[in-house]
């Protein structure tokens, strides 16, 4: 089975989970102040890539279009929540998908992801 490269679709998701922890920061949390970085030298922090926000509100509108079934229960708890392995099969055994080793949960995760992409 040949192996497909989902590198550019996790940044985008990557990008879009930055976006929403920030959003969510500055929506329910009004009176959030990031933290003081201290003395740091500023070669020796790691910065984030800047977010792309139009396309982080894109896989937003196309995830919350998807219809309620297993697959968006696991981007969300997967990617965006990066909720442990035991929990995301735990939520997903709910919806009736059984995922019995971390293999299946690989090959599970490479399917979301199709799906995802294809609704992109």
């Amino acid at each position: 089975m040949p192996s497909i490269d989902y590198s550019q679709t996790l940044d985008r998701i990557d990008n879009w989970r930055r976006n929403v922890k920030q959003t969510y920061r500055i929506h329910h949390v009004p009176w959030y102040t990031p933290p003081d970085a201290g003395n740091v030298f500023e070669e020796m922090i790691n910065k984030a890539p800047p977010i792309n926000r139009a396309d982080a509100e894109y896989l937003e509108c196309v995830w919350s279009a998807l219809p309620n079934n297993d697959k968006k229960i696991f981007i969300l708890e997967h990617y965006i929540l990066r909720a442990p392995y035991f929990l995301v099969r735990r939520k997903l055994k709910r919806k009736g998908v059984i995922i019995q080793s971390l293999e299946m949960f690989r090959v599970y995760e490479n399917s979301v992801l199709r799906y995802f992409e294809n609704r992109l």
